[in-house]
């Protein structure tokens, strides 16, 4: 073949390259704005409270080219069971989520935003969530599980309300039994008071509990403490001799230390509001002397430029939300995580919940059933408490229940 043959055939080849490359780029942008159509609409459904047609806009997005590898559709699919009170469904998909996320081609999102969040929710489940077998009684109502006490946690109190609707509803497997995940805990069956703990939520593992008839003596029973519970009275627990169930045989750590006395008292403070933060972080200083400790908080912002920070300046750490959500945790390490449209702002009904744990050295912080860290923000650990600072932008935000106490 002669050189401009050579020559000639060279450049058609590189010509049909060319024209294909063109041809592809076309292709994946459609794609990438299909998807993100898809993904647009289901946010619009699920904060306007359509579960049923978000979760349609997020399987349609799943079935887009790209949407099996993108971490931000798994996350949205699993908040639509979330949203319903069942943890256990939204927990499989997460983890369906956490194994495609190690196949080539994986979309985490900028900087793995939501893959952070994917493993900051697992995290959480994982830590306040016991995995349970209930077996239901023939010839009648179920008595629902009752826990005691109720959780601090405003979000796991809900989940522990859904419960009774999802257990009256009766959805049971093959085998006849109804598989759920419950807020770990102690809780009455019935006359017998079990501890449920948090721990290994695979198939299998399992606590198998027989529900009672919800009827007769028990039902009556089962009333009373719920009426107690309304009124914040403790209700007694059954001594072992009497019949108590527990499920472990030994009170976990921080009940022995309660027990002993070697813990101090909580604080509690109802409402605070911008003007008032100086006040009652000077209180928490002078009042609080304990490390670790636990704090948690509601905290309602009227909009997106809205910011609350918490900062010890003699930990040398401070934990900071942004405008727009984004979490910033600055010590010896630094956590920067942008929690998007899982923050929420402009409804006073549904303030964002919060709990910080900080061990002397980590810290872990938990927003809206998503745990982040333990971020490492101490070299070494305290050895005299310090100062608290609380500071709120905007004289319309506020952070309701705050409530410190001993790290469980």
């Amino acid at each position: 073949m002669s050189a401009s043959g050579v020559r000639r055939g060279a450049l058609g080849a590189l010509a049909a390259l060319l024209l294909g490359t063109l041809a592809v780029a076309p292709t994946a942008r459609a794609e990438n704005n299909a998807l993100r159509r898809h993904l647009g609409e289901a946010r619009i459904y699920f904060e306007a409270g359509n579960l049923r047609a978000a979760k349609q806009s997020f399987e349609a997005a799943l079935q887009q080219p790209r949407g099996l590898s993108s971490a931000e559709v798994h996350y949205g699919l699993s908040l639509i069971p979330w949203k319903r009170g069942q943890v256990r469904r939204s927990y499989g998909l997460l983890e369906r989520a956490r194994a495609a996320s190690k196949e080539v081609g994986w979309d985490g999102g900028e900087d793995g935003e939501w893959d952070r969040r994917i493993a900051g929710r697992i995290r959480y489940v994982e830590r306040n969530f016991a995995a349970v077998t209930l077996r239901h009684p023939t010839g009648g109502k179920a008595l629902a599980p009752l826990l005691d006490p109720p959780p601090r946690d405003p979000l796991l109190r809900r989940f522990a309300a859904a419960t009774e609707a999802q257990i009256q509803a009766g959805s049971v497997g093959s085998d006849g039994a109804q598989r759920l995940f419950l807020p770990s805990g102690r809780y009455w069956i019935g006359d017998n008071y079990v501890d449920l703990v948090a721990g290994d939520l695979a198939s299998g593992k399992q606590q198998i509990l027989y529900l009672p008839l919800a009827r007769g003596p028990v039902l009556k029973r089962y009333q009373e403490r719920l009426r107690m519970q309304a009124e914040g009275l403790p209700i007694a627990a059954p001594s072992p001799a009497v019949g108590s169930a527990a499920v472990t045989e030994a009170a976990p750590p921080a009940a022995a230390e309660g027990a002993a006395g070697v813990a101090p008292d909580p604080l509690e403070y109802p409402v605070v509001r911008s003007y008032l933060s100086g006040n009652i972080a000077e209180d928490v200083s002078a009042r609080w002397t304990a490390v670790p400790f636990q704090a948690q908080y509601s905290v309602y912002c009227p909009d997106g430029d809205t910011e609350h920070q918490f900062n010890f300046p003699d930990y040398g750490f401070y934990v900071r939300f942004d405008p727009g959500g984004e979490l910033r945790v600055k010590g010896a390490e630094m956590l920067r995580v942008g929690l998007g449209s899982d923050w929420l702002v402009g409804d006073p009904e549904n303030p964002n919940q919060v709990e910080l744990r900080f061990d002397g050295k980590a810290l872990v912080v938990v927003a809206n059933g998503m745990e982040f860290g333990p971020v490492q923000v101490c070299d070494e650990r305290p050895q005299r408490p310090g100062r608290w600072q609380i500071r709120l932008s905007d004289d319309r935000a506020r952070i309701t229940y705050l409530s410190i106490h001993p790290l469980n």
